[in-house]
């Protein structure tokens, strides 16, 4: 009958409309996530640059070989392959 067909659409609906927030959540969720994790690592990636930076400029002991190893460093973090 109609009103069966009717009511069966308003189910169909509802679970279609569910499942359509219940991936919108999921991807809301994953783009946090994926935010947060990408924030830890540039976070890190910084720290590392900053703490070379420090030693390159404040150290005027510092040996040729370890200089060159601390901007071949530099290079690696900033120019990865």
């Amino acid at each position: 009958s109609i009103q069966q067909t009717l009511k069966q659409s308003d189910s169909d609906y509802s679970i279609n409309q569910e499942i359509a927030d219940s991936i919108t959540l999921e991807n809301e969720q994953e783009k946090t996530h994926f935010g947060v994790e990408l924030h830890n690592g540039l976070l890190q990636v910084l720290d590392l640059l900053s703490f070379y930076k420090q030693a390159l400029q404040s150290s005027k002991k510092i040996t040729a070989q370890l200089k060159n190893r601390y901007l071949n460093k530099v290079k690696d973090i900033t120019h990865p392959s």
